[in-house]
């Protein structure tokens, strides 16, 4: 079913992504009708994935969760919330709603909005937000947060008070998020370690040097990272226990749509760093920054094989990369218009293909195998 919906809506969407002979209006009217469409999809479907962690906290209470998951604080009290009513529904459409429509605003940040929506569709939205409710919530803050950074600027003229405030409140989103699910700290420090950037470069060192001090001292007196030391060593032991579980395939799909853009994002940007005649953005260089993570990350894992698994897990949010490249990095000049367009339908037919893969193959697909149910 998910094959077939997606199949529907590339393809009849193929005359948006390409002629650029319709105006604004028309492209933004035909996204809120395909946002809309994939957001009745899936309030229509009715799946028990990773149903578990709201049944126990149903049952108990939301700090029973903190104590045995880490610091998913908010989540565990939002489904604390939501257990007042017994209906995981609610919590299930809630978190559609607001997560299709927060793909919506930060789509139209784009170039080509209706090819973003359209990427987010095959894991992000058939996988994680129906099936990782946690990392759902937390990828939406981040994506949010990364909407906000758009409307930061580095020109001295158009500094102010607002922004700011504005870099605040991003910091703040950022942290949310990571009270959601303990994995978005890699975001979050990405995101810091923009901030330090902009410092002036006497202060760079000692911000760093401040930091992991402050860092340290809260895990010798609160003990704060025990959980992330914790869920990586289960990690580790997860494909040593149970390889028969979990496809080395699926990862190396999953990882190649997002390690080629990061590369490719990095050599562009250094070979035309000093070239005056482009001008990158905050939004660019916080991407630049993840990007150098995340083949840090690979490269790692190439060593350490155990933490494969991990690092498929993050894929969760490095998954951006590869919606800014397509959606802003390939719209750069040094991308011929020809270029722009191979990429964007390799791009199409790539998870078109991986969808219909992980439908045939996957063993997780029993989980979220569509269910139609009326409300």
């Amino acid at each position: 079913m998910y094959s077939i919906f997606y199949l529907c809506i590339t393809f009849s969407s193929l005359f948006v992504i390409f002629n650029k002979r319709y105006n604004k209006y028309i492209q933004n009217l035909y996204l809120f009708i395909i946002i809309n469409i994939i957001l009745i999809f899936f309030l229509l479907n009715d799946i028990t994935a990773d149903s578990f962690y709201y049944n126990s906290i149903f049952l108990h209470d939301y700090f029973l969760g903190f104590q045995r998951q880490g610091y998913d604080t908010f989540f565990y009290y939002f489904a604390h919330l939501i257990s007042l009513f017994q209906n995981k529904k609610i919590a299930d459409y809630l978190l559609c709603f607001l997560f299709i429509y927060s793909l919506y605003f930060f789509s139209k940040k784009f170039i080509n909005p209706v090819h973003i929506v359209i990427m987010f569709f095959p894991y992000t939205l058939v996988a994680v937000m129906q099936g990782f409710p946690r990392q759902a919530w937390a990828l939406m803050l981040i994506i949010i947060a990364c909407n906000l950074i758009f409307y930061l600027t580095e020109k001295k003229q158009n500094k102010s008070s607002n922004q700011e405030i504005l870099k605040i409140y991003i910091f703040l989103i950022m942290l949310f998020s990571v009270f959601f699910h303990y994995s978005a700290i890699l975001f979050f420090f990405i995101y810091v370690f923009y901030l330090i950037t902009l410092l002036n470069r006497k202060l760079i060192f000692l911000s760093f040097c401040l930091i992991l001090f402050i860092i340290a001292a809260l895990h010798y007196k609160f003990n704060i990272f025990h959980v992330f030391f914790e869920k990586l060593r289960l990690m580790s032991d997860f494909l040593s226990t149970r390889e028969e579980d979990y496809s080395i395939k699926g990862f190396i799909s999953r990882f190649t749509i997002i390690f080629f853009p990061a590369l490719l994002i990095l050599v562009n940007y250094f070979k035309n760093f000093k070239n005056k005649k482009i001008i990158f953005s905050p939004i660019d260089k916080f991407f630049v920054l993840s990007s150098i993570i995340y083949i840090f990350f690979s490269l790692f894992t190439l060593i350490f094989q155990n933490y494969l698994l991990v690092l498929d897990r993050l894929n969760i949010y490095f998954f951006l990369i590869k919606i800014y490249f397509f959606g802003r990095f390939i719209f750069f000049s040094f991308f011929s218009k020809k270029i722009q367009k191979l990429l964007i339908f390799v791009s199409i037919i790539y998870l078109n293909f991986y969808l219909i893969l992980w439908v045939l193959y996957s063993r997780s697909y029993y989980e979220f195998k569509y269910n139609f149910s009326l409300f």
